[in-house]
């Protein structure tokens, strides 16, 4: 607008010195201050109503162009809802979907492409994808781990799906997504523990876990404190010496 105001300003200046400072034959001086007026307010109008009309439309396309890029894994019923669910967000912008089965390359689906999973690359390279969305929930833990390690050179973000029987209901919307949690990760189904046994070894006893500055050790002591023990010690190796830290109950 600033810029549209000086343009304006240097053109009415040169207008009104050539026509009301110097005249013409059979112009009216006031002439050379009512015409750059007149435009000003002219083009000044039209650019209020085409913002008026179109500035919502163009917002939403610059604010969607600048969100981050993912690209959906699974082009099945998941990948549709789910792409049909970030079209309307603001989180990320879904660019493509990346699918196994080689019959679906090249093909677009909700407007989007579906490639390889091995042109993950290029994509990160080329749009600038950040984010795979794993939308294949009733894929089998083996076959997940085996996608995880395929798309691990490409040093993006993954986020997931809940199990298929969290999605029974055929409705799908982005707050489903989670971060891989521990049990993504495992090469086998979780095992529930055991409260009944835990708790007749840990319930009022001193309970000493090693290697508890890892991901397992941490996860290992925030269980053994909902059983009670009466005191746990911590034993952290760090840089050729160890700390063990304590607490009582």
């Amino acid at each position: 607008m600033q810029m549209v105001l000086r343009a304006f300003a240097l053109y009415g200046l040169l207008y009104a010195s050539v026509v009301t400072a110097i005249g013409l034959p059979g112009v009216p001086r006031s002439v050379g201050i009512i015409q750059p007026l007149l435009l000003l307010l002219a083009v000044g109008a039209s650019r209020a109503l085409a913002r008026y009309w179109l500035g919502g439309l163009y917002q939403n396309i610059f604010q969607r162009m600048n969100l981050p890029k993912a690209v959906i894994y699974g082009a099945g019923r998941a990948g549709r809802q789910l792409a049909q669910a970030m079209a309307h967000g603001h989180e990320m912008q879904v660019v493509a979907f990346l699918d196994d089965d080689d019959r679906l390359h090249g093909h677009v689906l909700n407007g989007l492409p579906i490639h390889s999973p091995m042109d993950l690359q290029g994509l990160v390279e080329t749009q600038d994808v950040r984010t795979v969305l794993l939308a294949m929930p009733s894929v089998s833990r083996r076959r997940r781990n085996e996608i995880l390690s395929q798309i691990r050179n490409a040093h993006v973000a993954v986020r997931t799906l809940p199990s298929v029987t969290d999605l029974a209901q055929g409705k799908l919307s982005i707050s489903d997504l989670h971060e891989l949690d521990i049990d993504d990760l495992l090469g086998r189904e979780p095992v529930a523990p055991n409260h009944i046994l835990l708790a007749k070894n840990i319930t009022g006893k001193v309970v000493l876990v090693t290697g508890a500055g890892g991901s397992t050790g941490s996860e290992l002591c925030r269980q053994i404190l909902a059983v009670n023990p009466a005191k746990l010690l911590l034993l952290i190796e760090m840089d050729r010496f160890s700390e063990t830290a304590f607490w009582e109950r």
